[in-house]
């Protein structure tokens, strides 16, 4: 009788694991997430003797939680996210990852917890622009070799100044050798968050929206529906708010 209750407890552990972590479990389970941490601030490094952080990684940690679970990241590159998921190496991928049909061909997504797109920046007096159909005639910088940069030369009759980077961009708006900047909505963000005060404000209008979720294995149908029990869970607490707030100010 022992040697058969030993036996079912062998298979009946990893069946546990598989399906998410039991909140009824007395030892706490791991999950695995794989993410790439060069996007901040979703998922990145300042030091690496810190660890991850960004808003992504916070908001698993949250998820973990609430499913009772201890929350593993592993860094690596974003190409190499879902075949490593789909290998089974990892149980989750969470690296600010947009649904799409592609992949939703090869893997199951969370319900959506962050809604993205390219958003607008202008300096906090300006009445002029709205939206991305009053952008003409003005000058607008973008990050060169970017999909904003792609997105605003489909355009007509802006003047277009190309910049390294995001910085350079919303500095040539301070200076006012610009009139807007185009950038994804997280980066625009992000900048404001980390800038108090800063004479800038985002339009609310976003250009190509796009829905971020967290990938799970096509073969592990109950771990992603535990995620989307835990995700509603932490909203419903106003835990995703605070996240939220922490990373992009404001109210989501």
């Amino acid at each position: 009788m022992k040697k058969f209750i030993l036996a079912f407890a062998v298979v009946l552990l990893p069946l546990m694991i598989i399906a998410g972590c039991s909140d009824k479990a007395k030892v706490q389970k791991t999950i695995h997430v794989a993410t790439s941490a060069d996007y901040p601030p979703f998922e990145f490094t300042e030091n690496r003797d810190k660890g991850l952080k960004g808003f992504d990684i916070d908001l698993m940690r949250a998820i973990g939680k609430e499913m009772g679970c201890e929350v593993v990241f592993q860094d690596m590159g974003f190409d190499d996210l879902l075949g490593t998921l789909e290998k089974g190496n990892v149980d989750i991928v969470i690296s600010a990852m947009s649904i799409n049909d592609e992949r939703k061909a090869r893997v199951n997504f969370s319900d959506s917890y962050y809604e993205s797109g390219m958003a607008i920046a202008v300096r906090r007096d300006n009445t002029d622009i709205k939206d991305f159909t009053e952008l003409p005639g003005h000058r607008v910088a973008v990050a060169v070799g970017t999909t904003s940069a792609f997105e605003m030369k489909e355009l007509q009759s802006i003047e277009i100044i190309e910049l390294p980077n995001a910085t350079d961009a919303f500095h040539a708006l301070l200076s006012g050798h610009a009139d807007a900047v185009v950038s994804d909505k997280p980066v625009v963000d992000y900048f404001l968050n980390t800038n108090d005060g800063i004479n800038i404000k985002v339009l609310p209008t976003l250009l190509k929206k796009e829905r971020f979720g967290i990938a799970v294995s096509k073969k592990n149908d109950e771990l992603s529906k535990k995620i989307n029990d835990a995700l509603q869970k932490i909203r419903d607490k106003g835990i995703y708010d605070k996240i939220y707030a922490k990373w992009f100010g404001g109210e989501n």
